[in-house]
């Protein structure tokens, strides 16, 4: 089953680093998550090049 993380924090990272599947989709909300995930070397996207609050997701997941 294809799962959609958003992730803002490090912490975030951390927290679903142990259940990502080879067909999810972790997308990055800040600098910050996106740098962790590129240590972690785990790939991800960014919402149209920009960053999100994660206030601002619920608004954005029915145009993914």
């Amino acid at each position: 089953m294809k799962n959609i993380f958003f992730v803002e924090f490090i912490e975030h990272v951390s927290l679903i680093d142990n259940y990502i599947e080879k067909d999810d989709i972790i997308i990055a909300l800040s600098p910050e998550a996106a740098s962790e995930l590129d240590y972690r070397k785990i790939p991800y996207k960014r919402l149209q090049g920009d960053y999100y609050s994660h206030k601002e997701y619920i608004e954005i997941v029915p145009f993914l």
